[in-house]
């Protein structure tokens, strides 16, 4: 195995069982794919990744990547997702970005020293979040019900 971490977190935190054998299959396809594509994940790393259940017993590998990266994972997600489904056996593959919510400042109080940017509010999270979860296609349109109890239903 190589010495290069794929999968790099926050203050060194250690990586779990799941995340070890993600990381080995990346590690394969890095060594085992074409020049071009090898050159490119060697770039990548990845801030984690999850097994979540997606139902009737199934379930999809999440691996989360910086925002900054984003752009490039974009340029090989077809490629990585068809060829980490096979070793995974046939687990969907989401990639998507690791992003941050600051909470709103309460009345009086300022938590921090200049605004809160759009895109970490929660709405721009939750915008962003499915924009990568679709990502091969494109969101044509949102539709927003709001019910009678006040909940809301947004239909993409």
């Amino acid at each position: 195995m190589s010495t290069r971490k794929i999968i790099v977190k926050a203050k060194g935190a250690g990586l779990s069982e799941f995340e070890r054998f993600v990381e080995q299959a990346l590690h394969d396809l890095q060594n085992n794919t074409d020049e071009e594509f090898s050159r490119s994940l060697q770039t990548l790393y990845l801030c984690s990744a999850k097994e979540v259940p997606v139902g009737q017993g199934r379930k999809a590998v999440v691996l989360f990547v910086p925002v900054p990266l984003l752009s490039r994972f974009h340029t090989i997600q077809k490629r990585l997702v068809r060829e980490l489904e096979k070793k995974l056996s046939g687990k969907h593959v989401l990639v998507i970005a690791q992003r941050r919510v600051l909470k709103p400042e309460k009345r009086g109080h300022r938590a921090y020293r200049q605004p809160r940017p759009r895109s970490r509010t929660f709405t721009a999270f939750c915008d962003a979040f499915l924009e990568d979860l679709v990502f091969p296609t494109e969101i044509l349109g949102k539709r927003t019900r709001y019910r009678l109890d006040g909940s809301r239903v947004t239909k993409v």
